[in-house]
């Protein structure tokens, strides 16, 4: 039995190279919009045998079968935390988790340039809240590897910086940085939090309690 043409170019996205990858260009979800429901079934067995990514984490948020939402629920426990995130919002988007700020807030706790940083940043103004801006504030204080971009967020989401990481403040955040003198970064310690306003005494030092999902 002939595939129809859907089909081929579905399978056609299948396969990218690292630009494509690099680009956030997913499969043609147009195409698997497309497919009979033989073509389809195919599709979804195939793509549940593998480890998710987000490039299937799209297909099966598109797809919104119980089986597709089991797997984005499975996707959501990956030991990547950019697999996670994506499947956490992909969950929220179909209404699976409306308590999605707190698991944002869990995986700030984890995150770092390599693993998820960027996604889980993109996601934050839209989610602000208590629990977000715990994890961030204790980001600052105790995890100097990440310590500089959510410095940078909690300036903006006070509404002191013109972007998620204001170019113009630069100077300000990289005080954030592990090779500060410890005076220096305590001096900018105290400025972000009366930018908030918290108490630096307290802020930032308790970590937020893991939030598990029973999903």
């Amino acid at each position: 039995m002939p595939f129809s043409s859907p089909y081929s170019r579905f399978q056609k996205s299948l396969h990218i190279g690292y630009d494509q990858w690099h680009d956030g260009i997913g499969y043609d979800l147009k195409a698997f919009q497309q497919l009979t429901s033989a073509e389809k079934k195919s599709v979804l067995l195939s793509l549940r045998a593998n480890t998710p990514t987000w490039r299937e984490i799209e297909v099966f948020q598109l797809d919104n079968s119980p089986a597709s939402r089991q797997a984005l629920i499975t996707a959501a426990q990956s030991p990547k935390p950019e697999t996670r995130l994506a499947a956490l919002r992909a969950l929220h988007e179909l209404g699976k988790l409306p308590d999605f700020p707190k698991f944002l807030a869990r995986e700030l706790l984890h995150v770092d340039i390599y693993k998820g940083l960027s996604q889980a940043l993109l996601l934050v103004p839209e989610h602000d809240g208590p629990d977000i801006r715990a994890a961030l504030l204790y980001g600052v204080r105790h995890r100097p590897e990440v310590a500089v971009h959510f410095a940078a967020m909690l300036y903006y989401l006070a509404g002191k910086a013109q972007a998620p990481f204001d170019m113009d403040l630069r100077p300000v955040f990289l005080k954030f940085t592990s090779g500060t003198p410890a005076a220096k970064r305590e001096t900018a310690w105290q400025q972000l939090c009366q930018v908030l306003p918290v108490d630096p005494a307290t802020a930032g030092k308790a970590r937020p309690r893991p939030f598990t999902t029973g999903q």
